[in-house]
């Protein structure tokens, strides 16, 4: 009794920790195949951030947790094949791979077009700087013919 106990403690955990890894999977794809971006530079530059710090800082941590989730699946396989224990679809490891693989495929996609949108806006602001320089020598020499009239 006491193995059966245990073995639903910790399917219990394995099915805890792949529930909201998949439901954070989802929600992350959901987010990055927005389309919609920030109309200016400084807002595009922190979204980049935020990207960038998504893949170094959150991607590792539940890269841990999905690792964590096949050690507990690893302890109840043999659970699983004497029948003492059946894996709804969606909850084998392979399922929770799939997922993950289409995350990465998602991030991979989020990265190419937000590099694309960074860059150009990044061209579209030194245009505009280009102008406001010549705006401003344009400004000065108009100061100066102004002046010199007046002389």
């Amino acid at each position: 009794m006491l193995f059966l106990q245990e073995i639903e403690l910790q399917w219990q955990e394995y099915y805890e920790v792949v529930t909201l890894l998949i439901q954070w999977i989802r929600h992350h794809i959901t987010i990055f195949e927005e389309k919609k971006f920030p109309g200016t530079y400084e807002e595009m530059e922190v979204l980049w951030r935020q990207f960038l710090k998504f893949k170094e800082s959150d991607l590792p941590v539940r890269e841990t947790e999905k690792q964590h989730s096949k050690a507990l699946f690893k302890n109840l396989e043999g659970a699983v094949q004497e029948g003492h224990l059946k894996v709804p679809a969606g909850y084998h490891p392979i399922d929770v791979e799939k997922e993950w693989g289409k995350l990465h495929v998602a991030i991979l996609e989020r990265e190419r077009v937000l590099r694309s949108e960074f860059e150009r806006q990044e061209r579209f602001q030194r245009v505009i700087l280009r102008i406001q320089q010549e705006s401003n020598t344009c400004e000065e020499q108009i100061k100066q013919s102004d002046t010199m009239l007046k002389s």
